[in-house]
């Protein structure tokens, strides 16, 4: 299910539900998404709640994330500063952007990141961090230990090409092919 932060009617993320189901109560669905931890976040073909069950599909993209000129820079300017960010919530626990205690100036008013959000997404796209839950549409980062059930993080990835046959398979069947 896609997450976009248009909100013209309700979030993205709530429609396909309730298109499905009818009206629904938002706050139980958040409990079954985040509190029982029968989705995750992370960026799929897009920012997306995924399936639990399906969180070894996404692994190989978590391990082999492209690089990223800002954290490039960040790690040059600033030697151990991703590492930092990583001990901060170990110790501190969940957190949003504005609670870090070195996150920077954001650098616009839209995607420009300070160093503490790029630090924040890449560690959760890279599969070190994990989305526990959101407060006002606005991630709150974890570690992803704490986030996802040991036995979803158990064992290897299964490789790229095996991930993207799984999730075809299941967007056909999703569908109604097959």
């Amino acid at each position: 299910v896609q997450i976009d932060s248009v909100n013209v009617v309700e979030r993205a993320h709530y429609m396909p539900f309730f298109a499905r189901l009818g009206p629904f109560d938002r706050a139980a669905l958040d409990q079954w998404i985040y509190g029982e931890r029968q989705m995750f976040e992370q960026w799929a073909h897009v920012a997306s709640l995924v399936p639990m069950e399906h969180y070894q599909w996404l692994g190989h993209r978590m391990e082999t994330g492209r690089s990223w000129p800002l954290i490039e820079r960040i790690g040059e300017e600033e030697p151990g500063f991703l590492d930092r960010v990583i001990e901060e919530i170990r110790e501190r626990g969940p957190i949003v952007v504005g609670e870090l205690s070195a996150g920077g100036k954001s650098t616009g008013p839209w995607w420009g990141w300070g160093k503490g959000k790029a630090a924040l997404e890449w560690h959760f796209r890279r599969g070190n961090l994990a989305i526990r839950e959101r407060r006002n549409f606005a991630r709150v980062y974890d570690l992803a230990e704490r986030v996802i059930p040991a036995e979803m993080r158990a064992g290897e990835p299964l490789p790229r090409q095996e991930a993207e046959r799984e999730m075809m398979l299941a967007a056909v069947d999703a569908h109604g092919v097959g």
